[in-house]
């Protein structure tokens, strides 16, 4: 079991505290003022207790709460009634103290119902359109029974509280001490923080019952003291409802999102090292173009810094780059290494590659257009390249980066059939070709790299 910290305790007892404060010191002005004030914030605090539990409880399964939530929402709109009829108010005819006593006593028998069945849902489910259904039907016969006066006499004008006020207090202090007791023994079904909260809430609602039992004038110091207990006791129940239905949940979320990024890493980190495992694979079988693939990758990447394109187009170009040659696996090893000119049959099955590398990746499932990049890196902007023949924004913007960054590494870097013709000709092949063969945006992003910022082909 979790135990409570102060800081726990600071940010629980902070905004209760607070509210009392701005409660008493509005007795300065009145008590009216100070009434309206008290049950002002009970009731902002049980309607968004409401509306916490209506919006949430398709995603929560700790119906126990959201039953209590809404049954404490109704409670608010007898309390708000409450308030607009209490005495001085002059919003009815007369100035009888008994519609906002009736109103009153009416709200925490609906309250004192609401906490002592609300046990049964720690283990049962609720619907919650049925709930509100339910307490709002009991909500509007208080009101029909009171407008026509069927509803016992609370408060009699002169003389104070009636028998039925004071017998129904006692009766609505031993149902909340059963709650007390019910909640108890079933502790075991909810986490400490939310026990510990209902039990405040419990306890200051009974104290709160005390307090209304013992005045005469609707004005009388017992009476504040149990409007400063109401809201100790519903800002405790909203502290339990956000708790368990709004942190732990988003705490939960936070954890799960946690997890999952760390899988997705993995599985990035999975994806990049069995591209170069396949990398290292075609090094062994062409070992005169070791680690081209990889320095292909590197030089795209940096391209695509240089166009300001996000560090996951970087990334997905790295890993395209280390595998985008995958296709002349299927090539003869002897005809990847002949020294010299090729014949039109050989230069035709090298080709062939570009498609040859697409077979084997469109069924992997990348993050990236791997596979696609792959077939497309040797197609040119004016429709010369292969194997599609492809035009312009026809072909992907990666393969169209990792097409630049394949020429100059390979003019730049030796061959079997010649020798490495340097970075100066292979940025010239790029500037020759700058709108015709290579997209203009990635030829100059290119040249700016290596002749502005001074970039190097990693070894």
């Amino acid at each position: 079991m979790q135990a409570i910290t102060w800081r726990d305790a600071l940010r629980a007892w902070l905004p209760p505290v607070l509210i009392l404060t701005v409660c008493c010191l509005s007795l300065k002005i009145s008590y009216l003022v100070f009434h309206v004030l008290a049950e002002g914030f009970s009731i902002v605090i049980a309607l968004s207790a409401l509306m916490v539990a209506t919006t949430s409880w398709r995603f929560t399964r700790n119906h126990f709460l959201i039953y209590i939530a809404i049954g404490i929402g109704w409670c608010a709109v007898l309390d708000g009634a409450h308030t607009l009829t209490f005495k001085g108010m002059g919003l009815l005819p007369g100035d009888s103290a008994n519609p906002a006593t009736q109103l009153w006593i009416a709200a925490r028998y609906l309250q004192a119902a609401v906490l002592i069945s609300s046990p049964l849902f720690l283990s049962r489910s609720v619907r919650a359109e049925y709930v509100h259904l339910g307490f709002g039907a009991a909500a509007a016969a208080v009101l029909v029974s009171i407008a026509i006066g069927a509803f016992p006499a609370a408060y009699i004008d002169g003389q104070g509280l009636t028998a039925f006020k004071v017998y129904s207090e006692y009766l609505i202090i031993m149902m909340l001490g059963a709650t007390l007791a019910l909640l108890w023994r079933k502790r075991a079904l909810m986490p400490h923080q939310v026990f510990f909260a209902l039990c405040v809430a419990l306890v200051a609602m009974i104290l709160g019952e005390f307090a209304f039992t013992r005045y005469v004038s609707v004005y009388a110091t017992a009476n504040m003291v149990g409007h400063l207990l109401k809201i100790i006791a519903y800002w405790f129940i909203y502290v339990a409802l956000v708790q368990r239905t709004l942190l732990e949940p988003f705490e939960m979320l936070k954890g799960a999102q946690e997890s999952l990024r760390q899988s997705v890493a993995r599985l990035e980190r999975a994806v990049l090292g069995t591209a170069v495992a396949v990398s290292r694979m075609m090094d062994l079988r062409d070992p005169y173009t070791s680690g081209h693939e990889r320095r292909v990758g590197e030089v795209s990447a940096a391209i695509a810094a240089q166009m300001g394109l996000n560090a996951d187009i970087q990334h997905g170009l790295r890993v395209a780059g280390s595998i985008h040659d995958v296709g002349k696996i299927t090539l003869p090893a002897e005809m990847l290494s002949k020294p010299g000119k090729r014949s039109a049959i050989e230069y035709s099955l090298i080709q062939g590659h570009a498609q040859q590398g697409y077979e084997v990746l469109k069924d992997i499932d990348f993050p990236w257009p791997v596979a696609e990049v792959a077939r497309q890196h040797h197609e040119r902007i004016d429709g010369s390249g292969y194997p599609q023949g492809l035009k312009g924004e026809a072909i992907l913007l990666e393969a169209r980066i990792l097409a630049v960054a394949d020429v100059v590494e390979a003019m730049s870097s030796h061959r079997p059939y010649r020798p490495g013709l340097g970075i100066d000709k292979a940025l010239e092949e790029i500037e020759r070709g700058r709108g015709t063969a290579y997209n203009t945006t990635v030829a100059d992003a290119c040249l700016k790299l290596f002749r502005d910022r001074g970039y190097t082909i990693p070894a």
